[in-house]
């Protein structure tokens, strides 16, 4: 009787798994393995500093370093990437103490030019939001996103994570429409996040060239982000992510469909007051500090014209004051909330600290905190300030090019 083809291989196939059941003569057998991992993990375990301490990024170095900010002494430090020869470029950590992590966003440079000097914008390549143990700074998850990822931000209850793009090869794409200029948010459950495979996010298209991001508290609900390319502060609704993009033009001035690459006003970071009533906004290349009412979704009629460019700005706790780190003029201004003077400026020297970059208020409000980018070539800094003098208390050397910082105390 002949086999058809098919029951031939269906006989074969039965008779491999029938012989794949048994050893064949002579093979040896091993019992599972029981031994201890084969990879262990043997980085030394890290214990955060009794006073304050800082979780500096630095995108020369590709590190991440835990730093003790009353002594200026790295308690701890580890590679932080991807590429173990390319630049990663680390642009941002935050960090959720009480899941023990902190999340660090790679923003891959443009060109071999810029490596390690923070340069981000203008690259194809896909950037990386990393999940970082606190307890010994080892990666424990990844999530992809695209290609030049601006900033991220945190809610308080730790809930929700979103990144910006900052997409300027989009914005100024001349001969693209506004919406195909625009760039995402990526909105993501930093829960679901896994050691590798982890899924695509969800993105939600904002506006052209978004930067800086703050969310509404506690939970998140809403992002507010500084575009850069479109001179608008966007207002995007997290719960309900099918509402419409609120886009409110920093100045009655703004063009609605502004020229490609050109901005007016260039708003580049935003800070949320601590009642999360009112938006600080930095508009970098008009050099001047503007404020968004939460309320209304307007813009107010207070404008702060600076000596140098805005950064990243903090309020104080009391929401009285914004504390606004300058370039141009190397500095960090007070300016008072109520009526936009600028009550006191502390002009820093090169060797101080050059290119602020951040300011950052603690619990403590004597003490004012400076994340310093430093020069080519030149290590970086975190100053201790006091708040109501603003002069220099502690001064710790960082890695080549830091990013934004993550500042929380110990015991």
């Amino acid at each position: 009787m002949r086999l058809s083809l098919a029951a031939l291989l269906a006989s074969t196939l039965a008779l491999a798994a029938c012989a794949g059941d048994q050893p064949a003569a002579g093979a040896r057998v091993y019992d599972p393995y029981a031994g201890p991992p084969p990879y262990p993990n043997e980085r030394p375990k890290l214990t955060a500093p009794d006073g304050y301490f800082a979780l500096v990024p630095s995108s020369g170095s590709d590190t991440l370093a835990l730093i003790d900010l009353a002594t200026g002494i790295a308690v701890g430090s580890a590679p932080l990437g991807r590429d173990p020869v390319a630049i990663d470029g680390p642009h941002q950590v935050v960090a959720d103490r009480a899941r023990g992590v902190a999340y660090a966003v790679l923003s891959y440079p443009g060109s071999a030019a810029n490596a390690g000097q923070h340069s981000h914008g203008a690259s194809n390549v896909p950037g990386w939001v990393q999940v970082i143990a606190l307890d010994d700074l080892r990666a424990v998850g990844e999530l992809r996103v695209d290609p030049n990822p601006g900033e991220i931000a945190l809610s308080d209850d730790g809930q929700r994570l979103v990144v910006t793009h900052f997409d300027l090869t989009a914005a100024s794409s001349a001969q693209a429409t506004i919406d195909a200029r625009r760039s995402s948010l990526a909105v993501v459950d930093p829960r679901t996040i896994q050691a590798f495979g982890t899924p695509e996010p969800d993105k939600l298209l904002v506006c052209v060239a978004p930067h800086g991001v703050t969310l509404s508290h506690p939970d998140g609900a809403k992002a507010f982000v500084a575009c850069y390319g479109e001179d608008v502060v966007a207002i995007v609704d997290l719960v309900d992510t099918n509402a419409p993009v609120v886009r409110v033009p920093v100045a009655a001035t703004v063009v609605r469909d502004p020229p490609a690459g050109a901005p007016a006003f260039g708003p580049y970071a935003v800070a949320l007051s601590s009642s999360g009533a009112r938006v600080a906004v930095s508009n970098r290349d008009a050099k001047e500090l503007r404020f968004l009412d939460v309320a209304t979704a307007k813009m107010e009629s207070l404008v702060v014209s600076l000596l140098g460019s805005p950064y990243f700005a903090a309020w104080s706790a009391d929401g009285t004051k914004v504390f606004v780190p300058t370039r141009g003029l190397d500095a960090v201004q007070v300016v008072d909330a109520a009526n936009g003077t600028v009550v006191r400026t502390k002009v820093f020297d090169a060797a101080t600290c050059a290119q602020p970059l951040e300011a950052i208020v603690p619990a403590d409000p004597s003490v004012l905190f400076v994340v310093c980018e430093g020069a080519a070539g030149v290590p970086g800094a975190v100053l201790t300030l006091d708040a109501s003098s603003l002069e220099v208390r502690a001064r710790a050397v960082v890695g080549m090019s830091p990013g934004r910082s993550f500042v929380g105390r110990g015991r």
